[in-house]
């Protein structure tokens, strides 16, 4: 009966048919798109091969609130002694400015150590990864250009 009723109040009253359906649409398509970005955010897994074995440690000062990126000689120390991890990289990431011709523009810089990669289980599309000897002091160190 109540539903009968509906039915022909919403016939009587296209306005405000057109107006109840408009507001579902929009309601679905909010709850869809926040949705998608909660997945892809939240929930979604991460794209590496062990993502639940990846771990990062930050140095924490007393009076600093911030944590921060340890130290590369405190790095090689936990690098070098650590038993707990199978592997362990440095990355530091900050921006700078980089000449692409006669103008320069700001860029996304990352130090990394060679093991980084292996890590995350990446392989460049075009030449080669990082050796250990061009991370010693004295090296000619090199340099890793991505697409972006």
């Amino acid at each position: 009966m109540d539903l009968k009723f509906a039915l022909r109040s919403l016939r009587n009253n296209p306005s405000f048919t057109l107006l109840a359906i408009l507001v579902m649409a929009l309601g679905i398509g909010a709850n869809t798109a926040m949705f998608s970005v909660v997945n892809a955010v939240l929930l979604k897994p991460l794209d590496y091969t062990n993502p639940d074995r990846i771990v990062s440690v930050l140095t924490k000062w007393s009076d600093d609130p911030v944590p921060g990126n340890i130290s590369i000689p405190d790095f090689n120390d936990w690098h070098h002694q650590s038993t707990a991890f199978s592997a362990m990289a440095y990355d530091e990431n900050y921006s700078t400015s980089a000449m692409t011709g006669p103008a320069a523009e700001y860029t996304q810089v990352a130090r990394v150590s060679p093991e980084f990669f292996s890590i995350f289980s990446l392989q460049p599309v075009a030449g080669r990864l990082f050796s250990a000897d061009e991370q010693k002091p004295g090296s000619r160190g090199a340099v890793l250009i991505s697409y972006s």
